[in-house]
């Protein structure tokens, strides 16, 4: 919005996604960036990361409140990527999740709160069975099937459920309290194979 837009730090883009450290209009490739990526020291990561985090978040804390906001931490796909998630990578970046993740819910002091990764505890794989943490008034309003596991593909029906909206997408709204569906195993190989298909005919194997 052209109010917010002079508030945006000249540094802005930089701070905001790994892939820009490198200036370069060709690094969004993945076979430039994590080449470029890989050469440098993890404590230069460590620090160049956490310092652009808190800058972005503060800046964020700074904007008017809004009724629902999103913030998307793109540093732990980028690291998973090109270094795995194990170990002392895996540390530094849930480390550095949950401090701000703790900032922004200090400086905003929401309603709810809904966390997610596609990545999980999965290594430098996505996977429909991520985390997927609620705090709030919308974790009040959750209660699930004894024995079923929340899947990434419940957040948009859950949220649409929290606004009292219709959801006609994939997965399960946690808030109805009912018994729910899950996909058969065959559905999951099927749908890895499909999307491992896709990624092929882009060029990424």
């Amino acid at each position: 919005p052209e109010d917010i837009a002079p508030q945006i730090p000249d540094d802005y883009y930089e701070q905001a996604d790994i892939i820009q450290w490198f200036m370069d209009p060709e690094s969004d490739s993945h076979r430039k960036w994590k080449r470029q990526f890989r050469q440098m020291s993890f404590e230069e990561i460590t620090e160049k990361t956490t310092r652009n985090a808190i800058k972005l978040a503060d800046f964020f804390s700074s904007l008017p409140c809004a009724t629902v906001e999103a913030v998307q931490f793109s540093f732990v796909d980028r690291i998973g990527h090109g270094f795995g998630i194990s170990g002392k990578y895996e540390q530094f970046c849930y480390e550095l999740v949950v401090k701000i993740i703790q900032k922004l819910v200090d400086a905003r002091k929401p309603e709810s709160t809904m966390v997610i990764s596609d990545h999980g505890f999965a290594g430098d794989d996505h996977t429909d069975y991520g985390c997927l943490a609620l705090g709030g008034e919308i974790a009040d309003r959750v209660g699930l099937s004894p024995g079923y596991t929340p899947s990434v593909l419940d957040i948009a029906p859950t949220l649409a459920g929290y606004f009292g909206c219709e959801h006609p997408c994939e997965g399960n709204d946690l808030t109805a309290g009912g018994s729910y569906s899950t996909r058969s195993s065959d559905s999951d190989e099927a749908e890895k194979a499909k999307i491992v298909e896709n990624l092929k005919n882009l060029g990424y194997f």
